[in-house]
């Protein structure tokens, strides 16, 4: 059975108030006013859309059964798609900088060929200014080519004796510019070369491919990187190379770093918000991963601030990115704090939009929301719905292949039956998790100690029995606190919690 594709439905979704209206009059104005059934499919999905349904393509194809256009229905579909991308295309050009400089050059080169060169000048300051602001290096050799041949064109038409135009000025930009635009394709190339690495699942081999392309002396220092462009690649490779050697102090400090970068250039931040956001979100896992639970909770207040303005223009193509960075961080702060109950109602508040954004939310991160909320909810001592989540994950085949996340649902799997008194279940699937650790090479010393705990406390007649197993695993755990793995540190905090709530 064909799976209607969902693409047109979630265009339509993502469009404000005002490209909605655009188009409209868009589709008036370029369009053969005899054939507006694309226009009644528009107004049908928007409808799905508007009321929060899912896509439901039988229901359309329902209602317009018996029409023409409804026997090449996807005819009609792809023709709206392409229609509704032309119509933001038309609507967004006027804000791009780089058709303004293309307009500004041909305008440039008409009134050259025209002989109007004191024209040609005003012009090429106003195209030199658009272009160092948003480092088109090219465009900018263009305009400074045209301010040579002005120059050249003024100095002639002037005595030979005058100085007036005789300008050497432009000589040295031409290779300032040249130099910064050598620079950036360099960096372009180490930074494609790291992207590539980045993609593969890293072993020893491919560490020391990333650790080599590190060794080049355009990453010795930022100072290295001539411009805003190189420089934002200089922080992002070098970040992610610490964050894959595992070395979160690093990767905390590089991350900082960057964010600071950004924000000391405020004039940017609308061409660089999604890296301002990601950026945020690294350095508050870094937070996470090296325990860092005060600069977690500044951090987390400063993606709060890009949380609550989600619904502005400039952020609606990463609202989804926002919230599900807000909700997975909010999360880890309660964690790290304690402070679950406090939390308990934000969270539940954010749990409740997840509907909303999931169809944009990445399945890896769907998953990890899913982990910790189960977490949270075992805090809170609703089993049932942690075991909701926990067994969604479970049961989602692809999980496996998120090998350190599937291992600690496991775990949580099994704390969660032991509170619910399924003993029977928690020896069953104790076994079978502790051979799957084996299978898989992960059975280190911290999933040993802890299949050893769960095997006490079955064996345990009272809650002497029980509170010696928990003190004699908080003994062995003081001397296992080297954990790197940011998703075994909140585990870790989570057990605690669970741990001291049993003992005292």
């Amino acid at each position: 059975m064909n799976i209607p594709s969902k693409d047109l439905f979630n265009l339509i979704r993502s469009l404000s108030m005002n490209e909605k209206q655009y188009f409209k009059k868009y589709s008036s104005i370029h369009t053969d006013s005899a054939d507006k059934n694309y226009l009644r499919l528009y107004y049908e999905i928007e409808e799905q859309a508007r009321t929060g349904e899912v896509y439901d393509e039988v229901k359309i194809k329902e209602k317009f059964k018996g029409e023409k256009f409804a026997k090449q229905f996807h005819v009609t579909k792809n023709y709206l798609y392409d229609l509704i991308l032309k119509s933001l295309a038309s609507q967004h050009s006027h804000a791009s900088d780089l058709t303004e400089l293309y307009l500004i050059i041909s305008s440039i080169h008409e009134l050259f060929e025209r002989g109007l060169f004191f024209q040609c000048d005003k012009l090429i300051k106003k195209g030199k200014k658009v272009a160092y602001k948003n480092e088109y290096f090219q465009e900018l050799l263009r305009l400074l080519n045209y301010e040579q041949m002005v120059e050249r064109q003024n100095y002639s038409s002037l005595n030979s004796k005058s100085k007036k135009y005789e300008n050497t000025d432009t000589f040295n930009e031409v290779r300032k510019v040249t130099e910064m635009l050598n620079n950036y394709q360099d960096y372009m190339k180490l930074g494609r070369k790291a992207g590539i690495i980045m993609r593969r699942n890293l072993n020893s081999g491919e560490i020391k491919e990333f650790r080599d392309l590190i060794k080049n002396p355009l990453f010795k220092s930022e100072t290295k990187a001539l411009s805003y462009k190189a420089k934002m690649i200089y922080f992002f490779v070098k970040g992610q190379y610490y964050g894959e050697i595992g070395d979160p102090e690093k990767h905390f400090e590089l991350s900082k770093h960057h964010f600071e970068f950004m924000e000391s250039h405020p004039e940017r931040i609308h061409e660089n918000i999604n890296q301002s956001v990601s950026v945020l979100h690294e350095i508050l896992e870094t937070c996470a991963q090296s325990n860092r639970v005060e600069d977690h909770g500044k951090y987390l207040n400063r993606l709060k601030k890009f949380y609550e303005a989600r619904n502005d223009r400039y952020l609606k193509n990463i609202r989804h990115d926002i919230y599900q960075y807000y909700f997975i961080h909010l999360l880890l702060q309660a964690f790290l704090t304690g402070e679950i109950k406090k939390k308990s109602d934000t969270l539940m508040k954010l749990e409740s939009d997840l509907p909303l954004y999931e169809n944009k939310i990445s399945r890896n991160s769907r998953l990890n929301i899913f982990y910790l909320l189960s977490e949270f909810y075992f805090l809170m001592r609703d089993y049932k719905k942690a075991l909701y989540y926990i067994n969604f994950i479970i049961n989602c085949k692809e999980s496996e292949e998120i090998l350190e996340l599937y291992i600690l649902s496991a775990f949580m799997n099994l704390l969660i039956h032991y509170e619910l008194k399924n003993f029977e279940t928690v020896e069953s699937l104790s076994r079978s998790l502790q051979y799957f650790v084996k299978k898989n090479k992960k059975l280190d010393k911290f999933n040993f100690d802890l299949l050893e705990l769960l095997k006490e406390l079955l064996l345990a007649d009272n809650k002497k029995e029980e509170l010696k197993a928990f003190n004699y695993y908080i003994y062995k755990e003081k001397k296992n606190e080297q954990i790197s793995n940011k998703d075994y540190l909140v585990f870790l905090h989570v057990l605690k919690q669970w741990i001291k709530t049993k003992i005292s």
